[in-house]
């Protein structure tokens, strides 16, 4: 979501945008000057505070057979990870499997200035739905 500060009549503030960021039952703020500022704010704030919580069991359990069998139970070891967009790592995951990945626009709501977007995205048999200001 955006929010765009306006300065009262008179007084002269820059422009400040401000984003919230749900991931999972939690909510992070960003602020900027722009509103693509304002993403990376709530985006850096989000990796930073979920980096710190414990892995689930499962991949818990998956590193260390991964350690003492040196199989990658199906976790990407690219040391760019990171520096790399999801969409970019979903295909080139697929890429290797040799699976096809299929992104859908499901439903739009809202006003045609802020539109909301639910995307779909199938790969194999994995389907999973986001949701976003744009279709990307």
């Amino acid at each position: 979501r955006y929010h765009q500060y306006k300065a009262p009549p008179g007084s002269f503030h820059p422009p400040m945008f401000v984003v919230s960021l749900r991931v999972g039952a939690r909510e992070f703020f960003g602020d900027g000057p722009t509103a693509q500022a304002a993403r990376h704010d709530a985006a850096s704030k989000a990796l930073n505070n979920l980096k710190t919580l414990p892995l689930p069991e499962d991949v818990q359990h998956c590193e260390l057979a991964m350690h003492d069998s040196g199989i990658s139970c199906g976790i990407e070891l690219d040391p760019n990870a990171e520096l790399k967009s999801p969409i970019s790592l979903i295909h080139e995951i697929a890429l290797k499997r040799n699976l096809p990945v299929i992104f859908e626009v499901i439903s739009e709501k809202g006003p045609p200035h802020m539109r909301t977007f639910i995307t779909k995205c199938s790969v194999g048999d994995k389907v999973t739905t986001g949701e976003g200001n744009g279709k990307k």
